[in-house]
């Protein structure tokens, strides 16, 4: 996957990857706003290395691999965390409202 991303990212860097509508003072949502393949790239390795940095990132003691969990609905934010995932090695455990308690408990531990 990550090969496949970084050869996408490389040769439509300038092309619109991911557009988020934006949100109108009167509570409605307006038009949406692309970022490019290039910006997303750099957000992502970025926050990366910011959640590395910052020692967010769990080794799992039985399997070694290095997990992050997030909360939250699918949106630019959470495929941001996705890639830098990706990028930097990370497991991700992705958490929804709809689980329900126990299952986000028993992921989290």
């Amino acid at each position: 996957m990550q090969d496949v991303y970084l050869r996408n990212s490389k040769k439509f860097g300038d092309n619109n990857f991911i557009g988020t509508r934006e949100a109108l003072e009167d509570g409605n949502l307006g038009k949406y706003v692309f970022k490019t393949h290039s910006e997303i790239f750099a957000t992502a390795c970025n926050l990366g290395s910011g959640l590395r940095g910052m020692n967010l990132i769990q080794k799992d003691q039985e399997t070694g691999c290095e997990l992050l969990s997030i909360f939250g609905p699918n949106s630019e934010p959470w495929y941001v965390t996705d890639i830098a995932g990706m990028l930097h090695g990370i497991t991700l455990a992705p958490l929804y409202n709809t689980l329900g308690p126990d299952t986000i408990k028993y992921v989290l531990n």
